[in-house]
């Protein structure tokens, strides 16, 4: 094989053959067709459990190459069948049927009798009750629509589109100019007078309310409460007689008690849009360009259904968020911005929230508090408290509406309910988060470890419902919320459901309580699996390590049945059925892994500035203590909950294909870093050093090959690391920062200014009250001290960090005479995709091969050729290499 290779398959060959230099024999190392062509796995959305517990379904993607299926399975009895495709399913209300919809093609599946059927064209369906018995509901291309039973379908033809309510009590459909409700209890259709047309709808019972324009262009909301009248409540000359109001979008709805109706509108066309002159000059007087100065505002009213009065709730500031209740008067509770949202992030004012209780009978507005609000703002569940977060105080609140009374609940826990872990500069952070309610005077709250009861009125300091063994053995403990409703409300004799995570060991799995005055808690199993994403526990930001899985156990509707999507140890996800939590049994066996050399993980503790640190540390599944790995270390904030997580063989769109380096005879160690405020690349410097000091004592680690590789953040830190480090060989910086007085202060970039001093960037303070460290957290300005070969990557249409930055840093290396490359994707924003992605990681293995590994140069790195001809090796190293 001594002439030249051909591309692909010259790069191809290459990588798959630098394995076997390293020891990865017997099975084949991963390829980077692996991951789209032929890579199985079960597919984490809309995995289903009949509402008995006695079968599920799910579906196994095969990538790109490979065939999808969904498997309809039983979970305590050993059957299972299998149906092509299978995109959308949904399972009957009774069990009795699986409609499982691919392309347009509707197989209908008899759970009793394992029989299948099929429809043809089906564009869309729905499953529901028609005429007490559970039916489908299904659009055909053509406009024809089929409603009734399995067996039993009327046609009804020349529907263009429909509704289902979600109540399912109601199906709306639309034919030429003419309108039509269905009470499917009875299945007879009612023409809607003087209705051409429906945009979007809420409903109460029998009762609906939708929008719609009239004859006159005009909208309104009209009202429908059985036979075939639509009774108008709302129209814009009523709510705005100067201009026209648009409804937006399906945002109304009914109160609790069904009376009321709540809607947002805007006035949009009263601001009318001017076209710029292309002469004309752009005048700025803030960082960011507006073309009006007269902002759309969303507006919330209320309506009553009785007398059709139409109540104002808020014009005049910027909705956020709103809930409603049914207490006395009848209250809403709704927060929104005080002031203009183009004021910039480090005015006060722009950060202050108006909580207000709102009368539904005048309007007239009560506020509770003005603050910098966190995600949490509700109501409890009996109406009678409104809970929130105050970022200013770190805390939750309380405020009872009877008595005008506000509590500070986290005071009254012996720990911390807020991210004390938070590590950036600005220090409002938001809470672990409430875990429910034992009562209507009762609150759950969490710190890191253990969950605490709070009475809402602040009479009593909180207990610990699990009896602070959380803290005393370092587990974080959550509740497992199954309310479909998500009203969070506990009974006080109720057994709980416990997620686990060991912070030493990052072992997973479940614990239960009773809700009762006596700590009660049970270890139900915990180890080495990835069960839950790392944030369940911790609110602070995790690093872009590709996520396997996102989803709980799932319950059965109408049983004490359970399914839950885990990975055993770097492991495929894969589903398994379970009663207690203790036992479970496997429904699927999806391991492609199993097919290539693959990885196994393992924690370093070591210690920074005194301080006890982790790092993840991935070694080839058949690492052969005997040899010396090279190492790259890739790392982005606080990763090591993720230890036991599965990672997906993907492409390097930025950050480090980690399983991809790893099979092929790399050694990855992602440290953890931990921050000290104005010293941001110190603190990395430190953490990435005190990790490769620890790992360096391995006999399997060769510490003269040692590779740095960072994106975005992780790219700015490999920048500085470089700048003040010269124990690595390589580095790969991308999407990084290097200069931050540009990258911070460069203009029409006010979130820049935030990410710097306040945000990620942790510097503290703006670059007038303190320049000093503005240049020593910048890279560029200790570029002369780079002397490790760097490979940089930037996209012209990031938007997060300008590619001048990657330029400016290459420029500065290539005039001091270093050894330095730049990659720049013309077509490519912050994240790679696609073929971009693929040829990045392409030459990232090639620049480490060649650095670590001692491979041949590809031209891209010896003649600068851009394109697929520069992958390929220089003919002499070729020969060398065949010879």
């Amino acid at each position: 094989m001594r002439k030249k290779l051909i591309l692909p398959m010259a790069w191809m060959l290459m990588l798959c053959t630098s394995a076997v230099a390293q020891g990865n024999l017997g099975k084949p190392a991963l390829d980077l067709d692996t991951r789209y062509v032929s890579w199985e796995k079960v597919v984490d959305r809309n995995i289903v459990l009949s509402h008995n517990g006695k079968y599920c379904v799910y579906r196994i993607d095969g990538g790109t190459q490979g065939t999808s299926k969904a498997i309809v399975q039983g979970t305590a009895e050993q059957w299972e069948v299998t149906i092509e495709g299978g995109e959308e399913y949904k399972v009957s209300d009774d069990d009795k049927f699986v409609y499982l919809l691919t392309g347009k093609r509707l197989c209908i599946f008899e759970v009793a009798t394992r029989r299948k059927s099929y429809l043809e064209n089906i564009v869309s369906f729905h499953v529901g009750k028609v005429v007490g018995k559970n039916g489908l509901i299904c659009l055909q291309a053509g406009n024809k629509m089929l409603v009734g039973v399995p067996g039993d379908l009327r046609a009804v033809t020349g529907v263009e589109r429909y509704y289902y309510t979600d109540n399912n009590r109601h199906l709306l459909y639309s034919m030429g100019d003419k309108c039509f409700v269905v009470d499917l209890e009875k299945n007879v259709p009612v023409q809607l007078k003087s209705i051409t047309n429906i945009d979007t709808y809420c409903e109460y019972g029998d009762r609906i309310v939708f929008s719609y324009a009239d004859d006159e262009g005009r909208n309104r909301l009209g009202f429908y409460n059985g036979g075939s009248e639509v009774i108008p409540l709302v129209d814009q000359q009523k709510l705005f007689p100067l201009g026209n109001v648009k409804f937006t979008g399906s945002r109304f709805q009914f109160s609790r008690d069904g009376e009321r109706v709540f809607f947002f509108y805007d006035t949009a066309d009263t601001a009318k849009h001017v076209e710029a002159n292309p002469s004309d000059a752009k005048v700025y007087a803030s960082l960011t360009y507006a073309e009006t100065q007269d902002p759309d505002q969303l507006k919330i009213a209320t309506v009553e259904l009785k007398t059709g009065k139409i109540i104002p709730l808020c014009s005049n500031f910027v909705m956020e968020g709103f809930s409603s209740k049914v207490v006395s008067d009848s209250l809403l509770l709704f927060y929104k911005r005080k002031y203009n949202n183009r004021l910039p992030w480090w005015d006060e004012k722009a950060n202050e929230h108006n909580i207000s209780l709102i009368s539904l009978k005048n309007g007239v507005s009560h506020q509770i508090a003005n603050v910098n609000l966190g995600l949490v703002c509700r109501f409890s569940p009996d109406g009678k408290y409104v809970i929130y977060y105050d970022r200013g105080k770190r805390s939750y609140m309380s405020y009872s509406i009877n008595d005008h009374r506000t509590v500070n609940l986290s005071a009254l826990v012996a720990y911390p309910t807020f991210e004390e872990a938070w590590s950036n500069a600005d220090a409002p952070s938001d809470g672990y988060g409430i875990q429910g309610f034992t009562g209507s005077d009762e609150i759950l709250l969490a710190d890191r470890y253990d969950i605490w009861k709070v009475k809402l009125n602040g009479t009593k300091v909180g207990t610990a419902l699990t009896g602070g063994e959380g803290r005393r053995k370092k587990i974080s403990l959550r509740i497992v919320n199954f309310d479909r409703e998500q009203t969070g409300m506990f009974r006080p004799d109720q057994t709980m459901l416990l997620s686990a995570l060991d912070e030493n060991t990052k072992d997973q799995g479940f614990y239960k309580c009773q809700l009762k005055d006596v700590p009660s808690l049970i270890k139900l199993t915990m180890g080495p699996d990835f069960l839950l994403s790392g944030d369940s526990y911790r609110q602070s930001f995790v690093g872009p390590i590709p996520s396997a899985f996102s989803i709980g156990p799932i319950k059965a509707k109408k049983d004490n049945a359970y399914l839950i999507l885990k990975s055993e140890k770097n492991a495929s996800p894969n589903l398994f059925f379970t009663r207690d939590f203790k036992a479970f049994r496997r429904l699927t066996s999806v391991y492609p892994e199993r097919r290539y050399s693959w990885f196994n993980s393992s924690l370093l503790n070591y210690t920074v500035n005194g301080k006890p640190s982790k790092a993840i540390v991935y070694k080839p599944e058949n690492f052969d203590p005997n040899l010396k790995y090279p190492v790259i270390f890739y790392y982005y904030e606080h990763i090591s909950d993720f230890k036991n997580q599965f990672l997906f063989p993907d492409l390097s769109g930025g950050p480090l294909a980690i399983p991809y380096f790893v099979s092929n005879g790399y050694i990855v160690c992602v440290p953890d870093i931990q921050y000290k405020i104005g010293y941001p690349g110190k603190s990395a410097l430190a953490c990435i050093l005190g990790a490769a000091s620890e790992l360096k004592k391995l006999d399997c680690v060769d510490s003269t090959r040692l590779g740095l590789q960072g994106h975005s953040f992780g790219g700015y830190e490999t920048n500085y690391v470089i700048s003040h480090s010269n124990q690595f060989k390589a580095a790969v910086s991308a999407a990084g920062v290097s200069d931050l007085i540009a990258k911070t202060y460069g203009f029409n970039n006010a979130n820049g200014t935030f990410h710097t001093e306040q945000g990620q960037g942790r510097i503290g303070v703006p670059l007038w009250e303190n320049p000093a460290l503005y240049i020593q957290n910048s890279p560029i300005y200790a570029a002369d001290s780079i002397r490790t070969p760097v490979l940089i990557q930037v996209g012209s249409l990031d938007s997060s960090v300008p590619s001048t930055q990657g330029r400016e840093l290459f420029s500065v290396l290539k005039r001091l005479g270093r050894q330095a490359w730049l990659i720049d994707y013309p077509r490519a924003g912050h994240i790679l995709t696609n073929e971009s992605s693929n040829d990045y990681t392409v030459r990232i293995k090639q620049f480490f091969d060649h650095y670590l590994k001692d491979k041949p140069l590809p031209k891209w790195m010896s003649l600068g050729i851009s394109g697929q001809e520069g992958l390929q090796l220089e003919a002499k190293e070729i020969n060398k290499q065949n010879k």
